[in-house]
């Protein structure tokens, strides 16, 4: 009983109702709304979601994971799968061959988990090429009934660090619920 009362917080709302907000989730998405230019297509080139800390020796594997886009892909070799190919870390840079790239300026990436985590954060790489394809507005969610989703982080009008170079690492972003 501890530890399920350890994946929720209570959250008082109107005539004192209470509602539970989990913090572990079984089906993440990250929502992309918004690319560089509001171009019809939208690439990144790794994806890494962080456990209990944003330490890079704490990073969930993605490769038994189903990953979904309901946008299809650039090319069917661009496609949600190859997000789950590779780590995502700090100084790794990635060649066009691992790439996801989708027909949308605002694609969603599902995630579904066997069973509900609890995540710190995420990190993504940027794209090979084309910097106008560059997310800079998205907000990351999670659910576990998929009909009511909880913000976990949200950014709006993202500033790139000049100096990174295509399929570097871009930054660690955590998660405001944890």
């Amino acid at each position: 009983m501890l530890e399920l009362q350890a994946n929720f917080e209570a959250l008082t709302v109107n005539n004192n109702k209470v509602e539970e907000i989990p913090h572990a989730f079984q089906v993440y998405r990250w929502r992309i709304l918004r690319n560089r230019k509001n171009t019809h297509i939208t690439q990144v080139t790794g994806i890494t979601l962080y456990k209990d800390s944003l330490s890079d020796l704490d990073i969930y594997n993605l490769s038994s994971t189903k990953l979904h886009c309901s946008q299809q892909p650039s090319l069917p070799n661009e496609d949600v799968d190859k997000l789950k190919r590779v780590y995502n870390l700090p100084g790794r840079r990635y060649s066009t061959n691992e790439k996801w790239c989708v027909l949308s300026s605002s694609p969603t990436l599902t995630i579904h988990l066997d069973k509900p985590i609890q995540f710190a954060g995420f990190a993504f790489n940027l794209g090979n090429d084309c910097p106008e394809r560059d997310p800079v507005e998205w907000v990351f969610e999670g659910t576990n009934d998929e009909r009511k989703w909880y913000p976990l982080h949200e950014m709006k009008n993202y500033s790139y660090n000049p100096s990174l170079q295509r399929g570097d690492f871009v930054e660690k972003f955590a998660f405001t619920q944890n």
